[in-house]
């Protein structure tokens, strides 16, 4: 018969009376060894649940020291202690014979070390004691809060995205969706997703695409694309480009098993939307293009031709094939751009395929080289080229092309292909140079002219030519006048003023404008000249032919006319000093006529027959019509009254200060 175990009340318990070799006399050293010298914590409690015996890892977990930890209640230090009082965790103990939970000890310093704890009963040598294992978990806690905080980011930040964020499992449950896909499908409750298969969330047609790709995916090609249809809770549709990564972990036999797939979609369909846009758009460009008198074209860097329009393809005789983006047979190799080394291609030798068409080869070695050169140049910043070359026509005869050439670059920075606009400038250049011929002889003519001729720009009046005449009046050379004078230059405020009023008020139906200007001469007197100034207007603008018309230039011709003015000065005065002695009567005329000779009255009376009386009764008479006082004064009216031969230059009434305007014989 097998003796019963004694009555659990009736066995007596671990207290300091008791020592340790009593409730272990049986442990080889070893073994008590490893006890205390196990990085786990290992404690022995009393009856009262007081801390009796503890190893140096228990001690570091507790914080505190041999005499600090013994006598201490465990639940001081364990405010988590799950099992009552002394009398309440024996009574447990026994049925269970070992409890265990996780729960942070209390440290001296207001600290707290997770572990996981472990309290058996044992019963050796007939008395019961409690044994306490403390594992520490401060790492793996470290860890599962990092892992939480970092969840709790994970979940905040997928919570605001716009894009749909979905995980699932293996068999395509949902475990986790943010808010935008929820309310993409379900009225925004993420909740009521999770839990939900993937395959009720899409359209029947997309689910066998769907899981083709899913079972595609391996470590190796662990991402894959997909696009499909969603639909939504108000009866629409929404087209959603996915982004879909498998996370594989390995199985118990270190095979790689899929343990969740990740799902990152956005909404497309306004993309999608302005693709097809952009696919009419460019079916009525090419249609616009087509039909265009210039030559338009798209190709490569390496010259092969990728699309021409019907010009394009009529001036270089080429067949309509060339309208697409051309398909080198197989077998076939493109021809090189450039066989002379001044290019891509240089040094290859190639057999050019059916239906192919380089750019580079209508034009010279030279012309090809400076092409490359252009296209190297071009940038992202500056895409742009202009450059006119000689390319023959279809019947052999060269022409004149501007190309507008733009280099089209893709997000790498490389040049993917260049769009060609050119026309035929042969006749404008032609007309160029008969223009700049018929300048140049233009220019030789008003060379030789006596008048001052120049053209100004009106908006600072800068002169942009002038004959020989005007930089002789001047008195600089071309260098000093041209680009550097202006016509206001010589001008004092008043008549600078006045020429920039009359000049803005040039109309297209009233193009000229004629002035008197007067400027500074030698000795003080004031020189005199006339200029006609006419503006060139630009052409009026075909799509606003109501709007103002710029003035693009002014051409002027002046001359001195000092002397003219002069001249006509006196005959001014000559007219009014006859319009005087039109108011005398013949003999008082023949009486002033006589003392302007300078004889006296006893002569003028003796040749006129008449006595001495009367011509004293003449001349007084004469003095008082002409409104004269003394004699000289007289004479020097017989005198205005009198044809001259040639007169000096003269100060005009006023002098600068003189009213400008158009030369008339009144002035």
């Amino acid at each position: 018969m097998v003796a019963e175990p004694p009555h659990p009340q009736s066995l007596p318990r671990y207290s300091d009376s008791v020592p340790v070799s009593t409730f272990l006399p049986l442990e080889p050293d070893s073994l008590r060894a490893a006890l205390i010298e196990t990085g786990c914590g290992v404690f022995w409690l009393d009856d009262g649940l007081c801390v009796r015996r503890a190893n140096a890892a228990f001690l570091k977990m507790s914080g505190r020291s041999q005499a600090e930890l013994i006598g201490s209640q465990i639940t001081e230090i364990d405010p988590g202690w799950p099992h009552g009082g002394p009398a309440e965790t024996f009574e447990r103990l026994r049925r269970t014979m070992a409890k265990g939970h996780a729960t942070r000890l209390r440290r001296p310093g207001g600290g707290l070390w997770p572990v996981q704890m472990h309290v058996h009963l044992m019963n050796l040598a007939g008395c019961e004691s409690l044994f306490g294992l403390a594992v520490d978990t401060s790492d793996r806690q470290a860890a599962e809060d990092a892992l939480r905080a970092s969840e709790r980011r994970y979940r905040a930040v997928t919570a605001d995205q716009t894009e749909f964020i979905v995980r699932c499992t293996p068999d395509l449950f949902v475990t986790f969706c943010n808010p935008a896909y929820a309310k993409l499908v379900d009225q925004g409750d993420p909740t009521r997703i999770v839990g939900r298969r993937t395959p009720d969330l899409v359209q029947k047609a997309d689910v066998e695409p769907i899981n083709r790709m899913l079972h595609s995916l391996n470590p190796d090609r662990p991402v894959a694309d997909f696009e499909n249809v969603v639909p939504t809770p108000d009866g629409g549709v929404v087209r959603v480009a996915w982004s879909i990564r498998a996370i594989f972990d390995p199985d118990e036999s270190g095979e790689p098993r899929v343990g969740e797939y990740q799902c990152v979609g956005r909404d497309v369909t306004e993309s999608r939307r302005m693709y097809e846009s952009l696919v009419r758009t460019e079916a009525r460009y090419r249609s616009l293009v087509e039909d265009s008198p210039e030559l338009v074209s798209r190709w490569r860097p390496d010259g092969s031709l990728t699309f021409a329009n019907r010009a394009y393809r009529d001036y270089f005789g080429l067949d309509a094939a060339v309208d697409v983006d051309p398909i080198v047979p197989q077998g076939a190799s493109r021809p090189a751009a450039d066989p002379t080394g001044a290019g891509p291609g240089a040094g290859r030798e190639r057999e050019p395929a059916d239906g192919y068409h380089n750019v580079f080869e209508r034009i010279d070695s030279a012309t090809r080289t400076q092409v490359h050169g252009r296209i190297r140049a071009m940038t992202p910043e500056t895409p742009h080229s202009r450059m006119i070359v000689g390319c023959p026509r279809r019947d052999g005869v060269v022409r004149q092309l501007e190309w507008i050439k733009r280099g089209i670059f893709n997000e790498e920075r490389t040049l993917v292909e260049v769009h060609s606009v050119a026309r035929d400038v042969t006749e404008r250049l032609e007309a160029q140079t008969r223009l700049v011929e018929g300048e140049r002889r233009y220019r030789e003519v008003l060379d030789d002219l006596t008048e001052m001729v120049n053209r100004f720009r009106p908006e600072d009046g800068l002169i942009t030519y002038a004959n020989r005449a005007f930089l002789e009046a001047k008195g600089g050379g071309g260098r000093e006048v041209v680009g550097r004078m202006t016509i206001y230059d010589h001008l004092d405020p008043e008549a600078a003023h006045y020429a920039r009023t009359h000049l803005a008020a040039v109309t297209p139906e009233e193009p000229s404008v004629r002035a008197l200007l007067p400027l500074p001469g030698p000795a003080g007197v004031t020189r005199w000249e006339e200029w006609t100034n006419r503006a060139l207007f630009a052409p009026p603008d075909p799509g606003n032919p109501g709007a103002p018309r710029r003035v693009l230039e002014f051409q002027s011709v002046g001359r001195d006319v000092t002397v003219e003015l002069a001249i006509r000065h006196r005959q001014k005065e000559r007219r009014e000093a006859l319009e005087e002695l039109e108011k005398l009567t013949p003999r008082e005329r023949q009486v002033l006529r006589a003392v302007a000779t300078g004889v006296t009255n006893k002569v003028i009376a003796r040749t006129l027959d008449i006595t001495e009386r009367t011509v004293e009764k003449h001349r007084g008479a004469a003095m008082r019509k002409l409104g004269v006082r003394s004699a000289a004064e007289l004479i020097r009216a017989v005198l205005a009254a009198e044809e001259v031969d040639a007169y000096p230059p003269v100060q005009i009434a006023g002098g600068r200060n003189a009213v400008y305007g158009d030369l008339s014989p009144s002035n």
